[in-house]
C-alpha cells in the first residue's frame, strides 16, 4: 500500500487533470475515489462519449506515472439532461447508476445510463436481501467441474462452484450474487459455507478411495482477511483432510490489485502445505514481470488462449509460447474453456498439463459426479 498521503496527493492531481477537459465543465470530487464532472454546451452524443473517453484514460495515464508497480483502471457512468431528467439530483443518481454498470461489466469503459437500469438495481436489492436467509435455509449447493490430466485423460482435480436455487426466485447465477455479496459483506460467510460443503464431500471421497484436489476460488475480501488462513485450517481440521488436498484459486486482476500483500499471504499458504493456482490467466493486465513473482504452483490460462488457436497460427504460437514459460518456471498448466474437437487436435502438439472444459465435463452435481467417476 502507498499510504494516505500519497492517495491524498494522487486525488489532487486527478482532479487537476480532469480540469483540462473540455472547455467549459464542472469538476467536483463525490466520494473517495469518485469525481462528478458536469460538461456544457455539447451537441453530439458522441462529443459526450469522447469526453468520458479522454477523462479516464487521463486518471489512468496520469496514475501509472505516479506508480509503474500497480495497475490502475477508471469508469464513467454518463447521464444527460434532459433525456435522464430535469434536475441535478436525478442526473447525478442516474449516472451513478451508470458507473455502477460500468465496475459491474469490466471496469475500463464509459456506460450511459438507460430506464433498464432501474429494474436491473431492484433485482440486485432484492439478491442482496436474499442472500442470508438462503444461507439459513441451506439454498446454496455445490457443484465440481472436472479437470482431466490432458495426456491420461484420468480426472484429477476438481474445481468447486458454488451455485444458488432460490425458492422464490429460482436459480440464480453466480455473475448475479457473487458480487454483491462482497460488496454486502456476506462473502465470508459463503465462502465458509464452501469451506464446510467442499472440505466434508473430500472426506467423504478420500473414504471411498478416491483422492482429488480441488479448487476453490478466493474472492479478494476473504484473501485479505486477518483470520482467512486460520479459518480455512479450522475446516480442514474439522473435515480431517490434507492442505495439499486444496488449491486456493485467486484470479489474475486480483493478484495485481495488491500485488505485495497477496505475495505475503500466498508464500503463508505455501508455507502449510496449499496449493495455489493463478485464474484467467491473459483475461487481463498480463505481466511477465509480476508472472516470475506470484507464488502459485498452477496457471489456469483463459479459454480465449484457445478459442481461435483453431483458425489462427499467431494464436497457436502464443499459446506455446506461454506453455513453455510456464514449465521453465516450474509451473502447471490447464487450459481452461476446451469446448470443440479441433481444439483438442491442435493441443496433442503441444505440451499441456491439464484440461478443463465442456467438451468434456460441464460442473456436476456429486450425484452426477459420483457416476462419472465411478464409470471410468
Amino acid at each position: 500500500m502507498k499510504g494516505h498521503k500519497w492517495g491524498d496527493e494522487a486525488l489532487l492531481l486527478i482532479a487537476k487533470e480532469l480540469t483540462k477537459v473540455g472547455k467549459e465543465h464542472i469538476v467536483a470530487r463525490m466520494s473517495e475515489d469518485s469525481f462528478v464532472l458536469v460538461f456544457y454546451q455539447f451537441e453530439h452524443l458522441d462529443e459526450i462519449k469522447t469526453l468520458a473517453d479522454v477523462s479516464i484514460n487521463k486518471v489512468k495515464n496520469l496514475m501509472s506515472k505516479q506508480s509503474e508497480a500497480y495497475f490502475y483502471s477508471a469508469s464513467a457512468g454518463v447521464a444527460l439532461y434532459p433525456d435522464h431528467g430535469l434536475v441535478y439530483g436525478d442526473i447525478l443518481r442516474h449516472a451513478n447508476l451508470a458507473l455502477s454498470a460500468a465496475k459491474k461489466n469490466g471496469k475500463d469503459q464509459v456506460v450511459f445510463y438507460n430506464t433498464f437500469m432501474h429494474q436491473s438495481k431492484e433485482r440486485e436489492y432484492e439478491i442482496t436481501n436474499a442472500i442470508k436467509p438462503s444461507l439459513q435455509n441451506d439454498e446454496f449447493y455445490v457443484v465440481y467441474q472436472p479437470i482431466l490430466d490432458f495426456k491420461s485423460g484420468e480426472i484429477r482435480k476438481l474445481e468447486a462452484l458454488l451455485r444458488w436455487n432460490h425458492s422464490s426466485m429460482g436459480y440464480i447465477p453466480p455473475n448475479d450474487f457473487i458480487y454483491l455479496s462482497e460488496i454486502s459483506g456476506s462473502i465470508l460467510e459463503l465462502t465458509h459455507l464452501l469451506y464446510d460443503k467442499v472440505f466434508g464431500q473430500i472426506k467423504t471421497w478420500n473414504q471411498m478411495g478416491k483422492y482429488f484436489t480441488v479448487d476453490i476460488n478466493i474472492s479478494p475480501k476473504v484473501l485479505m482477511h486477518p483470520t482467512f488462513i486460520e479459518d480455512i485450517e479450522r475446516y480442514i481440521e474439522k473435515h480431517e483432510i490434507d492442505n495439499k488436498q486444496i488449491i486456493i484459486e485467486i484470479t489474475e486482476s486480483m493478484a495485481l490489485e495488491n500485488i505485495d500483500q497477496t505475495i505475503i499471504v500466498l508464500k503463508q499458504l505455501k508455507d502449510k502445505g496449499f496449493l495455489v493456482a493463478l485464474d484467467d490467466f491473459g483475461s487481463g493486465y498480463s505481466s511477465l514481470t509480476y508472472f516470475k513473482h506470484l507464488p502459485v504452483d498452477i496457471i489456469k490460462m483463459d479459454k480465449d488462449f484457445i478459442a481461435k488457436i483453431d483458425k489462427s497460427p499467431s494464436e497457436r504460437h502464443f499459446l506455446k509460447f506461454v506453455l513453455d514459460l510456464s514449465h521453465a518456471m516450474s509451473k502447471k498448466t490447464v487450459l481452461e474453456g476446451v469446448e470443440t474437437i479441433e481444439q483438442v487436435e491442435i493441443l496433442k502438439l503441444h505440451d499441456v498439463d491439464y484440461v478443463q472444459g465442456f467438451y468434456y465435463h460441464k460442473p456436476l452435481e456429486v450425484s452426477q459426479l459420483n457416476k462419472t467417476i465411478q464409470s471410468k
